[in-house]
């Protein structure tokens, strides 16, 4: 390989890892992101939390009371069913190898 060929791939090998660790970087931002809003919900006082409880309850309960419509019912079931298939097949492929 010549000289030039390895300094280009020298360079590829560093922008891939100058991506990954970017992309790391905002996975641990991402993390630390959802674990200070944990921090924060959990530091509400008992008066403050039941505040927004009666609030939201108030807001979505009749939202609980009103049927799940036909048209997500149906998906439900194609989903469940698509589920149910794949794991068949996985189990069938995983019998397969053992006895093979």
């Amino acid at each position: 390989m010549s000289q030039d060929k390895r300094a280009a791939s020298g360079d590829e090998k560093r922008a891939e890892e100058k991506a990954d660790d970017m992309s790391m970087n905002q996975e641990k931002a991402a993390v630390s992101t959802a674990a200070s809003a944990r921090f924060a919900s959990s530091a509400l006082d008992g008066e403050a939390a039941e505040a927004i409880a009666r609030q939201l309850k108030t807001t979505y309960g009749k939202l609980l009371d009103e049927p799940v419509p036909d048209k997500f019912l149906q998906l439900l079931d194609a989903l469940g069913s698509a589920d149910d298939a794949a794991q068949t097949d996985e189990r069938g492929k995983k019998s397969s190898q053992n006895k093979g």
